[in-house]
């Protein structure tokens, strides 16, 4: 009888491995209908291609088992139910997406789940997909606040231009989720400082130029109470607005 072809046996042999389970020699070699010999050259292109696509992948061999497995660099945790549901929740709660962005990372996010787990998470995330709502929110959100956390991390200086046609550059200190919404706090002339909802921003350009990392130990002395006050002075200001 034919052995499965090499394509088959190679993808299948990585496919368990990254989904870390162990591949035993004699076991896998019975399922297969192949030699040993098939066996440790297929093992042995596994290893030159993560070692070509410089993955953080390391295939070990465990000589009492006769088995492998993959060891990472970055060890994939799965998520527990628990931490699913409570993810869940509170982005659900927090109310500061589009639908269809909330659609999309619960979706990333039961990925990670654990295998035995999935079918009831699914049903739960289904519950919440239902039942999540946020009408302040018409624009998509989630790419903006990513690109406006990279240059805070980055201490970039960048040029906001509101969808009342003025454009004021600042520096970007912090991004805080207030009541479905997105606020930006930002250094005005490298003193004043402002804060912007991220619904009123229609786009922001990059400056090229760094702001003082001082600025940032500014803002971390502003005390929780007045960074919540401020937001909520930009909320009715904004609902005012429209």
């Amino acid at each position: 009888m034919a052995g499965t072809d090499k394509v088959t046996r190679i993808l299948t042999m990585y496919a368990r491995l990254i989904e870390g389970r162990k591949i035993n020699k004699q076991s896998y070699c019975m399922d297969m209908n192949i030699d040993r010999r098939t066996f440790d050259r297929d093992i042995e292109d596994i290893r030159l291609f993560l070692s070509e696509t410089f993955s953080n992948d390391e295939l070990i061999y465990d000589w009492k088992n006769e088995s492998y497995h993959l060891k990472n660099t970055y060890q994939k945790q799965k998520l527990s139910g628990m931490e699913i549901t409570y993810i869940l929740e509170s982005l659900r709660e927090s109310q500061g997406l589009r639908k269809d962005e909330y659609i999309g990372i619960v979706s990333s996010i039961l990925r990670a789940c654990e295998r035995n787990k999935y079918p009831l998470l699914k049903t739960i995330s289904d519950r919440y997909i239902v039942t999540y709502q946020n009408q302040q929110v018409q624009q998509a959100v989630m790419k903006m606040q990513w690109d406006l956390q990279q240059c805070i991390a980055e201490y970039d200086i960048i040029q906001l231009k509101l969808k009342d046609e003025s454009k004021v550059t600042v520096s970007p200190v912090d991004l805080r989720l207030c009541k479905g919404i997105f606020y930006l706090f930002t250094y005005v002339n490298s003193e004043e400082l402002e804060v912007y909802a991220v619904t009123d921003i229609e786009s922001f350009q990059m400056q090229y130029c760094k702001f003082e990392r001082r600025l940032v130990e500014k803002y971390n002395r502003i005390s929780e109470m007045e960074i919540k006050e401020r937001m909520e002075k930009e909320r009715k200001r904004t609902h005012e607005k429209y």
